[in-house]
């Protein structure tokens, strides 16, 4: 449990815009996440080697965040802000539907029914919701702006990286049974 109100804090200290590609050191950012990400784990299991699942978790997590970090830091438009929050947002989806699978092999009978009904039921919010991000980001209800991009981007990326500490949490619960 520890961990998972690290990785929390992780998410809420890591920066939530970041750089495009274009111009960024893909190779020096690389380097420098897997290096920070391999201390991060080695910490985290010198505290609590056993819950190697919200290791994971917070590594998964922690990598995603620095690398929108160190790219903003080499590029920062508006242009490149909105790339780097797509990519996050792509990172966290997939991570999202890694763990989802994950906690639908733990649950069963009617429980996996429960869980795939919740999730259809978040896409359908998620669509309904991205729809109304861009409905009041239009230059009637905004103002306008360049800005408006960055806003919405943020905004689908908060909601993805919500859901994905949801089915995490759900993960973390449901398999703390299987762990003991």
């Amino acid at each position: 449990m520890r961990t998972s109100i690290l990785s929390i804090c992780i998410l809420s200290i890591s920066c939530s815009l970041a750089s495009a590609q274009t111009g960024v050191n893909e190779l020096q950012v690389q380097k420098s996440v897997n290096n920070e990400a391999m201390a991060l784990a080695q910490r985290m299991k010198s505290i609590d080697g056993n819950d190697s699942i919200s290791i994971a978790f917070s590594v998964d997590t922690f990598r995603i965040e620095r690398t929108m970090e160190l790219r903003l830091e080499q590029e920062s438009n508006t242009h490149a802000m909105n790339a780097q929050m797509e990519n996050a947002t792509e990172a966290y989806d997939k991570l999202l539907n890694r763990y989802y699978q994950q906690l639908l092999k733990i649950l069963q009978g009617e429980d996996k029914k429960t869980l795939i009904t919740a999730q259809r039921a978040w896409i359908a919010f998620r669509d309904a919701e991205l729809s109304m991000i861009g409905t009041a980001g239009k230059e009637q209800y905004s103002g306008g702006g360049t800005m408006q991009s960055n806003i919405n981007a943020a905004s689908y990326l908060d909601l993805v990286k919500q859901r994905t500490v949801q089915i995490f949490n759900h993960l973390d619960r449901a398999s703390t049974a299987t762990q003991n």
